[in-house]
Parts: C-alpha cells; structure tokens; sequence
C-alpha cells in the first residue's frame, strides 16, 4: 500500500488503485486521478488513459522522448 494525496492506494489487476475514501476518491484507478490533474480537467469514465511505456505502476506524467 502507497499514501498519496487521493488517500491510501494498493495494487489491484496490476494498477494502483485508491482504497481509502478519505477524499472520495475510493475505487478510482491512481493513473486517472494524477492525469485529471496533470490536465486540470476531469476525465470522462468512456476515456482510457494508458501508460506510455506499459508499466502499470509507473504513474509518471513525463513523456518519453
């Protein structure tokens, strides 16, 4: 299990999702909650976002060049 600012997440069909519902955020997949906030927007449940290098863990918002 991970702390992060969303609440307390662990790792469930290979991604981080948050367990904790201290934010409301109980059940969200970690990688869409820290792309909403990269983009600044929230993401429609129909859209997928996808991890560049396939890592399921790495949440990193970096492009890779």
């Amino acid at each position: 299990m991970i702390k992060t600012k969303y609440g307390n997440a662990s790792i469930s069909n290979g991604y981080y999702n948050v367990r904790s519902n201290e934010h409301g955020f109980r059940g969200h997949g970690l990688h869409r909650l820290i792309m909403a906030d990269y983009l600044g927007c929230g993401i429609p449940k129909q859209f997928h976002v996808h991890h560049i290098d396939g890592d399921r863990l790495n949440n990193s918002v970096e492009i890779a060049r």
